[in-house]
Parts: C-alpha cells; structure tokens; sequence
C-alpha cells in the first residue's frame, strides 16, 4: 500500500448554504442574461458536489486532493505532524446554527462522530471524522500499517 485517501463529506448543511444562493442567484440573472444565469446555477452546482480527502503517501508528504463529481480538481499541501501513535475515537462534537442577526434563531446542534487521530507527546490532530464505525476502524489500521506506528483502539 503506497498510500491512503481519507475521503472526508461535508455536512449537507454546509452544501445547501453555499450552493442555494448561487443556485437562486443564477435563476434571478436568468431574466436580465442566459449566459450568465446558467454560468451562475453551473457554479452552484459544482460546488455543491464538493468534496476532499487527505491524502497520506508513504513519504509523509501529505496533501488534500478536491474532487467534483469524483473527478480531481485540485491538490493543496497539508503539513501534518509524524506521530507518534494513532488514535481512535467516539467524541462528540457541537456546532452553533446561528442565522444572521437572529444568533439564537436555531440553537445548538450536538453530534457524536468516530474519529482518528494522531499524537505526538503533548499534541494532537484530528484528522479524519465520520458517522461510520467500520471507516474509521479499517482506516485506523491501514494507516497505522502504512505509517508502521502504534494503533490505539478505544472503539471496541
């Protein structure tokens, strides 16, 4: 295995809140420029369909690879720290839905994911989070294989 792509999803909350004004933007420019409403909804619509994954090679030498519609778009470089062991973990996480001017119009949402994580001494990252158990399980242990460090499962 020469090396291991962390597909990560964005929240479908994100998704809708970027590409919906677009897509209603696009349909208002409709009326004055076609060229430029069906550019505007296309837009909307590519970004929609975003999305990443962290590439980790053997080498270390690790990058965020942005896909639309599966097809590569794009890599950005992302410095990751070697560590020392990796992690596994159920954690739960909270997200404020603050709308404008009307800070407490749809509250807090609160969520638990499993995540992976890598330590060295005093500090850590988190670099993968998903809903799904059995990712993160069989990411885990491909990584740790890959990187030839320790795995800590406290899943199980």
């Amino acid at each position: 295995m020469e090396r291991i792509g962390l597909k990560q999803e964005i929240p479908l909350r994100q998704k809708i809140s970027i590409s919906s004004p677009l897509i209603v933007l696009g349909i208002i420019f409709l009326n004055e420029s076609v060229l430029v409403g069906c550019l505007v909804i296309l837009f909307g619509l590519l970004v929609f369909s975003i999305n990443y994954a962290l590439v980790i090679p053997k080498s270390f030498s690790n990058y965020y690879l942005i896909r639309s519609f599966n097809i590569p778009l794009f890599k950005v470089k992302k410095t990751l720290f070697f560590p020392d062991y990796i992690s596994l973990f159920h954690q739960s996480f909270r997200q404020s839905n603050n709308v404008g001017f009307r800070p407490n119009i749809l509250s807090d949402s609160s969520y638990k994911l499993y995540t992976i994580k890598l330590f060295q001494e005093h500090k850590n990252k988190i670099i993968f989070t998903s809903t799904n158990k059995a990712d993160v399980l069989n990411y885990g242990q491909d990584l740790a294989q890959l990187l030839g460090v320790e795995l800590y499962n406290t899943l199980e």
